[in-house]
């Protein structure tokens, strides 16, 4: 493999979204993406909130 066809990808994994960056090889972003998480992190909240 070519080193022109590696990529890096950096996550960023929050608790009410999952944040991404794709890096070309010579570190130049290339794509961004979010995508919003379900709410089953605000209802683990709210459960615990209560007791």
């Amino acid at each position: 493999m070519s080193n022109s066809n590696k990529h890096i990808l950096s996550i960023d994994q929050g608790t009410t979204s999952s944040k991404g960056v794709l890096f070309d090889s010579n570190y130049e972003i290339i794509a961004t993406g979010q995508n919003k998480l379900a709410g089953w992190s605000n209802a683990v909240i709210r459960t615990l909130s209560k007791k």
